[in-house]
């Protein structure tokens, strides 16, 4: 039920009214008695003009270069693998079998800080049905692996031999590679030879357009490149018939991408 106000009620609301009244619209904020005027933030400032490289007086030319090269190093991974009914009899078959390797290849010339453990692993071999199952625990599998690298690239043959004559099962990879100091050297040399024949492509151009090379505005070189080739030998006994390894040429290739200023 609507009740009047009285004469204090109808000053108080005619007082409220006389104050939002003098409240200009333009997004102020009523805290207490002050106003607080509502700023946006101004504008970031504009980015500052990129420089734009001058492609108008440059020639832009590739230089390539490459070499062949007989690898200065060698690295051969021999491994024993050896089965039996249980872990302990198979891992003792296998620990016999590459302390003799080690021996022999210790006497065929290779220093201890040359070798190095490349993989062991301790297997179980179960019997499957035709559905796949597992039917029953047939015994282990013992593999260690051993990996040789050295400078001595004209021994591999005769570690091969001595390896499998001792215990060795399997040979499972013979590579050649370039040491880090002469893939260095190979590495300055061919850069050198790509710059040059870069500067004869872009003398070339310049002297059939009419045009002289003033300087140079940017060169970039790439990485030099080379896959090492592997020799992969059998993974079956070799036995000792003077294994016969050659040690052929890599191919290593370089290039650059020069940026010619030009009159």
């Amino acid at each position: 039920m609507f009740t009047p106000l009285g004469k204090n009620g109808m000053l108080a609301i005619i007082g409220l009214a006389a104050i939002i009244a003098a409240v200009p619209a333009t997004g102020h904020t009523l805290y207490g008695n002050a106003f607080a005027q509502s700023i946006p933030p101004p504008p970031p400032p504009p980015p500052p003009p990129q420089p734009q490289q001058d492609l108008e007086h440059v020639i832009m030319v590739s230089g390539t270069a490459s070499t062949k090269a007989v690898p200065d190093r060698a690295i051969v991974t021999f491994a024993v693998e050896t089965r039996d009914t249980t872990a302990e009899a198979a891992l003792d078959k296998n620990s016999e079998a590459m302390n003799s390797v080690l021996a022999a290849l210790e006497e065929a010339g290779v220093q201890k800080n040359e070798t190095s453990t490349a993989y062991f692993n301790i297997f179980p071999i179960y019997n499957y049905t035709q559905s796949g199952n597992v039917q029953s625990l047939q015994g282990y599998t013992v593999t260690n692996s051993l990996t040789v690298s050295s400078a001595k690239t004209g021994n591999v043959s005769s570690w091969i031999d001595a390896a499998v004559q001792a215990g060795a099962n399997r040979v499972d990879n013979v590579q050649f590679v370039f040491s880090n100091e002469q893939l260095a050297k190979i590495q300055s040399d061919l850069i050198e030879s790509a710059i040059d024949n870069a500067r004869a492509k872009a003398d070339t151009i310049a002297a059939k357009l009419g045009v002289e090379i003033t300087g140079v505005q940017s060169i970039v070189s790439s990485d030099t490149g080379y896959i090492p080739g592997p020799f992969y030998a059998a993974q079956a006994q070799l036995g000792p018939s003077g294994t016969p390894i050659v040690v052929g040429g890599q191919e290593v290739s370089a290039s650059v991408t020069v940026v010619y200023i030009i009159s």
